[in-house]
């Protein structure tokens, strides 16, 4: 089974190239409602973050504690 960290990655990894070639190479693309520059950069925006947080998620992973968690025991008596 592969783990959410995994499959962020795999995301981030191909939104972020994608968003890197719509930001530098629209060419003479003439789209009548969106600009290809500006969903390139929010496409690299959410690939960069998407990867990073996929990063942590399987950082975290390998060390045993739960995403968003402490990684310490409950302690209450």
């Amino acid at each position: 089974m592969k783990s959410r960290g995994t499959g962020n990655l795999r995301e981030g990894a191909i939104l972020l190239p994608v968003g890197l070639g719509l930001g530098l190479f629209p060419g003479d693309v003439d789209v009548p409602v969106l600009t290809l520059t500006k969903v390139g950069v929010v496409l690299m925006v959410v690939g960069g973050s998407t990867l990073l947080y996929g990063a942590f998620q399987t950082v975290s992973a390998a060390r045993g504690a739960r995403p968003g968690g402490s990684g310490t025991a409950d302690r209450s008596s």
